[in-house]
């Protein structure tokens, strides 16, 4: 048995990519062994643990905790959708080669086959044998380990735990009533393949959980394809009966079988449904012999009232159950291009249908997402940040570059200690000191490569800002070097002191008490760092500096300082009275942005201070294990200001995976990155696009066709519901998938609502009720009152 995960997501496929991909892969298929007859079961059920073992402790965060519990009730609405295949030799006798399914392994490309230990196959077993003991787990098969391990008893009635009652009506399991459903004729698909992707989405809708058995073998009996009659333009041929598609679908028979070396594979559909509630289970009984977008098909409901036709999901078990109808081994092929849905990460999503998935947006490094005005981008952008903190908790170190104030709900409910939101506004009375060193480490201890590091930035940091001469900037690395020297460097009196034996002053008695603190006290911190009005004055005093550089020199640097300072650095004149490069840093630059065309000096200046700064920290030994998350919101304000942000991503991009950096770029249209970006990029995520132009441009960089990039006209998006997206990840595969984004009301209320009032109301209720639970609580409250009475 193995456990499969597809690579394909059934809204990508189209006639030319279902076409493109027989071509690529049928001259390499070897065909159904005559040998083994396969399996393929889909589960479908609400009862997993996925997101409760990915997230093994809670947070410390209230936030984050509440945010967790949110997202988990969310996910157990949702069917968790798995696949196994199971391989049953006709010839007990013979061993398996498994080179005789490799055909279904390796050229088909269906995705990741796993074998399934021991515990995986019994487990397997287990949950259909016992749908109401149903569980992720293989725990409880411990108890049985001796029973399982006798060769006298039989394996299958030692794993059947459930009470089982047999009815002329129903056959119960536990306190589970079931049903079953033969395909007794497949859809007559208009186009050349054949899915079973609808099937699976319109069971997913219903309340029983359910299992479908797709069981098919090499048609022995029935070698020569052209005997059969053809079912649709698909090639896929019925046995039983004819009707009127297929009455014009025999037109096309010799047009498309072409192929004189095809073979026939005997094929069959079965699917079970499983409810606690024998009312429900008989409404969805009636859901049952329609299926949308399978006109054509044939369903009948089983006569299912014996022991022996449940268990016929299981591999090895009535193997000569009649085969419903055959097909070529093209239509196979197609057959089993099974929707890609996953249950291996924390960001957890919904499909089309009822169906949960997943997606780990950290396997690949970064990420380029494009959407037009309030189609969720910001929305997803907050989700992903939520979910970099659920998933790596303490061992990350994160930047986000907002444009707009997209991210202050984030920032004031997480109320980190080690995270600063700023505005970086005069106006709210807070300073940052572009020469604070790291706060956390020692100021004795290894500061001279911390020291080395900022020197690094700030020369970055000024001769952008600045416009800084050759001499000037060697100017100031000494005169960084000499500040740094005088105010820091000189251990010796502060070594001699740190037991407390003699009375310190100045800047002495903060580095002091700032190590005494175990590097702990901001306060201390933030008063023993040497300010820029110290680095005017160094280079002013300096007798070292004097001998180096000429008088001119140093008062030409002095004056563009001082300048500085009293113009767009205000905010840098003074010691901070926040800590800028704290582990988490939120800052929102539309306010510099929109001054004047003077002003994109000044957000090149502190774009450059921002990013160098925390690459620097990132990329320092003591964080190399760290992961390191980077976003920036409305990419094109800055890349439209800023002379060097494409390059710098680019580099990001491309070098990110040596320091574990992932970079996400968000903008409103697909042409707003540059053609680099999208060749290093992770990730593409896109929304619903406002013109065929942003599709195009997509082709263009990515290489995709049209007909491949098409489904994104369809991707659709209900405001304050749910936003629909699609992601193609940068891989070998060009893997492709579609999400919805159903937002709760606590992602609305917290992250999503832009509404003034409403914040404004949510920010007090907060500060009333002591924790945001209890307050978006009452917000919800208070809206569904107000809908109710209009």
């Amino acid at each position: 048995m193995y456990k499969m995960a597809p690579r394909f997501d059934e809204e990508w496929l189209n006639e030319g990519v279902v076409d493109k991909f027989v071509e690529d892969n049928i001259s390499k298929f070897k065909g159904i062994s005559n040998n083994q007859v396969y399996q393929i079961n889909i589960s479908g059920d609400c009862q997993s643990s996925m997101m409760e073992e990915k997230v093994e402790a809670d947070s410390q965060n209230d936030f984050l905790n509440s945010f967790k519990k949110e997202r988990l009730s969310f996910t157990k609405r949702l069917k968790k959708v798995r696949y196994w295949l199971a391989v049953t030799p006709l010839n007990p006798k013979k061993k398996i080669n498994s080179s005789e399914f490799s055909g279904i392994e390796d050229p088909l490309n269906l995705g990741k086959l796993e074998p399934m230990n021991i515990n995986e196959t019994y487990n397997a077993m287990f949950n259909i044998l016992n749908p109401d003991r149903a569980s992720d787990t293989t725990t409880h098969l411990a108890t049985m380990k001796r029973e399982l391990n006798d060769a006298s008893q039989s394996i299958l009635y030692t794993l059947l735990k459930s009470y089982m009652e047999e009815s002329d009506k129903y056959f119960k399991v536990g306190d589970m009533y079931t049903s079953q459903f033969i395909v007794n004729i497949p859809p007559a698909v208009a186009t050349s393949y054949f899915s079973i992707a609808p099937l699976i989405t319109h069971l997913s809708t219903l309340d029983s959980d359910f299992m479908i058995n797709m069981m098919f073998r090499s048609d022995t009996t029935n070698k020569i394809l052209n005997s059969r009659r053809i079912f649709a333009k698909g090639g896929v041929f019925a046995t039983i009966g004819i009707n009127k598609s297929i009455n014009t679908a025999l037109n096309y028979f010799d047009q498309y079988i072409g192929d004189s070396h095809s073979k026939s594979v005997a094929f069959s559909i079965r699917f079970t449904l499983k409810n606690r509630s024998l009312e429900k289970l008989y409404a969805d009984n009636e859901l049952c012999y329609t299926i949308p977008n399978w006109n054509g098909s044939s369903i009948v409901k089983n006569t299912f009232t014996q022991l022996p036709d449940y268990l016929a999901h299981l591999p090895g078990v009535q193997l000569k159950h009649r085969f419903q109808f055959v097909m070529t081994t093209k239509e196979l092929m197609t057959a089993l291009m099974l929707p890609n849905l996953k249950q291996d990460g924390i960001s957890v999503f919904k499909k089309r249908g009822n169906i949960a998935t997943t997606i780990n947006f950290f396997d690949r490094f970064g990420g380029l997402i494009f959407a037009p005005p309030e189609r969720g981008k910001s929305a997803l952008m907050n989700y992903i940040y939520m979910c970099a903190h659920l998933q790596f908790k303490t061992k990350l170190l994160s930047l986000v570059i907002d444009w707009g104030g997209s991210y202050k709900s984030l920032a004031m409910l997480l109320k980190m200690p080690n995270m600063t939101y700023t505005t970086l506004s005069i106006d709210d009375g807070v300073f940052y000191n572009p020469l604070d060193l790291e706060f956390g480490k020692s100021l004795i201890d290894g500061v001279e490569s911390v020291i080395e590091r900022k020197i690094k930035v700030m020369i970055s940091f000024f001769e952008e800002g600045l416009s800084l001469s050759d001499t000037e900037i060697d100017l100031l690395k000494n005169g960084l070097l000499e500040t740094y020297a005088k105010y820091i460097l000189d251990k010796t009196k502060w070594k001699k002191d740190l037991d407390g034996s003699k009375a310190a002053t100045g800047i002495e008695f903060y580095v002091q008490k700032y190590e005494a603190s175990n590097f702990t006290n901001q306060e201390y911190f933030f008063a023993a760092m040497p300010t820029l009005n110290d680095l005017i004055s160094v280079i002013s005093s300096s007798d070292k500096l004097r001998k180096e550089t000429s008088d001119s020199v140093r008062k030409s640097l002095n004056e563009k300082l001082g300048s500085f300072l009293k113009s767009d650095g205000k905010i840098f004149s003074k010691k901070s009275t926040q800590y800028f490069l704290n582990d988490h840093l939120i800052v929102d630059l539309k306010e510099i942005g929109m001054g004047t065309s003077k002003n994109n000096k000044l957000l090149n200046l502190i774009l450059i201070y921002i990013i160098q700064s925390k690459l620097l920290t990132f990329s320092s030994e003591e964080n190399l294990d760290l992961t390191k998350v980077m976003m920036i919101d409305e990419y094109v304000q800055y890349n439209k200001r800023s002379p060097f942000i494409d390059s710098l991503s680019a580099d990001i991009l491309n070098t990110g995976r040596k320091e574990d950096i992932h970079l996400f770029l968000a903008s409103q249209n697909s042409r707003h990155f540059p053609e680099e970006l999208y060749n290093v990029a992770g990730h593409l995520i896109a929304f619903q696009p406002n013109s065929i132009d942003e599709i195009k441009t997509v082709s263009e960089r990515t290489g995709l066709s049209m007909r491949d990039l098409k489904v994104m006209e369809d991707i659709k998006t209900s405001k304050n519901h749910y936003s629909e997206f699609a992601v193609i990840t940068n891989n070998a595969y060009r893997e492709k998938r579609i999400f919805q984004y159903v937002a709760s009301p606590f992602d609305f209320f917290s992250f999503i609502n832009t509404n003034s009032e409403d914040r404004a109301l949510r920010d007090r209720l907060f500060a009333e009720y002591g924790n945001i639970e209890d307050a978006i609580a009452e917000m919800i409250r208070r809206t569904t009152k107000k809908e109710e009475e209009d």
